[in-house]
């Protein structure tokens, strides 16, 4: 790993050069990595309020044989990561581009609630954001995009995990009917719900509720990634389970899915390894 320094003040910036990260198509990835903080008081009590933070960990595929796939690819998770404001900024300059937006909506944010009869708990905000690219292969890229945040005013930080899941040969995103047959997701959803059961050590269905899981909610919500081992779903707070609960993570094999898998996708290669 080549790591290359910079500073760009007030934030501190490093970008990473990882290469061979997916060796079989040249494809190589570079991280930004930004840590920055707005603080609208001085003084002591600025360190815990009035302020907004920002910690971004970026990780973006930088070179590929295809200049139009890595476009694509680049793009995707651009959006993903920030918004789709920033889909012709370059990926090196995205979360620059980012914090700079978010701490303009800070101060307006604060100048509008100045004068409100009743102070707002906490004026402090803080975005976390990390990328990161976790399988490469048989042209398969699985990218996880996280993020937590708190914003001016809320109750309690909101975390999610996002799975993005490319085709290297066109760099399109790939949803989970490209992969399942549609008229067969609700036994794929009964999967889940079993896997789920046997993960927690649960014998009955009614048990999930002890564990302030829904039962009923379990089921393919597109949020997917795959890698040598099988197709992990993620459920992120509210999707499946209390708040307090937190993600509930559930990966099925490329053997238990094999009746529902389309042959023809660009999965068939990954489950015929297995």
């Amino acid at each position: 790993m080549n790591k290359i320094r910079f500073s760009a003040l007030p934030a501190v910036v490093i970008l990473l050069l990882l290469f061979n990260s997916c060796k079989e198509k040249s494809l190589t990835f570079e991280t930004v990595e930004l840590q920055d903080s707005l603080c609208l008081v001085s003084g002591a009590d600025s360190v815990q309020k009035n302020c907004c933070r920002a910690d971004i960990v970026f990780e973006y595929p930088a070179t590929f044989g295809d200049t139009l796939v890595l476009k694509r690819l680049q793009q995707a998770i651009v959006v993903a990561a920030f918004d789709s404001l920033y889909i012709n900024v370059a990926p090196v300059s995205a979360p620059a581009a980012f914090v700079t937006t978010v701490f303009a909506d800070y101060k307006q944010f604060n100048r509008e609630t100045a004068n409100l009869p009743t102070p707002l708990l906490s004026n402090s905000e803080s975005w976390q954001i990390t990328t990161e690219a976790t399988f490469c292969e048989k042209n398969i890229l699985s990218c996880t995009i996280s993020r937590t945040t708190c914003e001016s005013g809320a109750a309690h930080e909101i975390s999610s995990t996002n799975y993005l899941v490319f085709d290297l040969t066109n760099g399109a995103q790939l949803t989970q009917d490209d992969i399942l047959y549609p008229e067969m997701l609700d036994s794929v959803a009964a999967l889940l719900k079993q896997q789920v059961m046997l993960d927690k050590g649960i014998i009955n269905e009614s048990e999930l509720y002890n564990e302030l899981i829904f039962a009923e909610n379990i089921r393919p919500n597109n949020n997917f990634m795959m890698d040598a081992d099988g197709i992990t779903f993620m459920f992120n707070p509210y999707e499946v389970a209390d708040y307090a609960y937190g993600s509930v993570v559930v990966t099925l094999s490329y053997e238990q899915l094999k009746p529902f898998l389309r042959e023809e996708s660009p999965v068939a290669k990954l489950r015929k390894k297995n």
